[in-house]
């Protein structure tokens, strides 16, 4: 197995079941730092336990939050950077202009695009 996410953050909503329970499996396996987002909190457990087993040492954030809700989406995305942006991969983040480098964040919501970089 690849470990093509190693040093990256995945965000996945929808990851309590089905493919976005599948695509957090799949992307811990190959060493990615995870931020689950799902209306259910029990079954956001249950994936994070899936994922223990198959990646021990795997770093898992969960957020129970409802897409639909924009403040709400602005809310997880945030938290994401802020619990794991330390461990992000400065390879990936664009450089700012100032003297720090900030993560670019980008989150499709339907047709509609949201958009956070510098």
């Amino acid at each position: 197995m690849s470990n093509r996410f190693d040093g990256k953050v995945v965000l996945i909503t929808g990851a309590a079941s089905g493919l976005g329970q599948a695509a957090a499996l799949q992307v811990a396996k190959e060493g990615a730092k995870l931020s689950l987002v799902d209306l259910n909190s029990g079954a956001l457990e249950e994936t994070k336990s899936k994922i223990t087993e198959v990646a021990p040492n795997a770093e898992v954030l969960l957020i129970t939050a409802n897409v639909a809700d924009e403040k709400a989406v602005e809310s997880y995305v945030n938290e994401t950077v802020e619990s794991l942006a330390e461990s992000m991969d400065s390879s990936t983040m664009p450089e700012s202009k100032g003297s720090k480098t900030q993560p670019r964040i980008m989150a499709s919501r339907s047709s509609r695009r949201l958009s956070t970089s510098t």
